[in-house]
Parts: C-alpha cells; sequence; structure tokens
C-alpha cells in the first residue's frame, strides 16, 4: 500500500513537471512582442559600449517560440545555437519524466 502511494505522488509530480515544462513555450510565444521591445535593456557591457553576445536573446527566443526564425535571427544571430539547444534541453526533460526517469 505504501509502495502505491509513493508511485501515485510520484506520477502526480512527473505529470505535475511535464505540464509546467510543456506550458513554457506557449506562454513565452503568447507574450505580444511589443512587451519585451518596452523592456529596459539592462546588460551593462551595452552600457558600457562593449558588444555583448546574450543582448537580444530574449527576444531571439520569443520569437523562435512563435516560428518567426528571421526576427530571432535579426535579434540575435547566436540564436541559430541557442534555440536549438534549448529545445533539446527541454525535450530532454519532458521526455525524462515521460519515461519515468
Amino acid at each position: 500500500m505504501r509502495t502505491d502511494s509513493r508511485s501515485s505522488k510520484r506520477s502526480n509530480a512527473s505529470a505535475l513537471r511535464i505540464a509546467a515544462l510543456a506550458a513554457i513555450p506557449i506562454v513565452l510565444g503568447s507574450i505580444p512582442m511589443s512587451l519585451f521591445e518596452r523592456m529596459p535593456k539592462l546588460c551593462v557591457l551595452r552600457r558600457m559600449g562593449i558588444p555583448c553576445w546574450g543582448c537580444g536573446m530574449t527576444r531571439a527566443v520569443a520569437s523562435a517560440s512563435r516560428g518567426d526564425l528571421g526576427a530571432a535571427w535579426r535579434y540575435n544571430t547566436l540564436s541559430v545555437i541557442v534555440v536549438p539547444i534549448l529545445g533539446s534541453l527541454w525535450w530532454r526533460l519532458i521526455s525524462r519524466d515521460i519515461d519515468g526517469r
């Protein structure tokens, strides 16, 4: 009986994690880009006039989650590397929970 309770709690937690992970691209894709445009640019390097490889990455990932890869490229050219890596990590986390590991 005790094992069933643990198993049930574990499967509930796994289902919750899967739902939360699945919601990430949906939520990110539903945030209006105008909101991202209005957000202040907080990069210290950019404020000092030093080029920053990370600037625009949030906007690039949000654009990619909408399927707008051209905009993602314009926001940050490194998004062609970062977005697939993030997608792969995201899928690994989901598949790990689905497989029960």
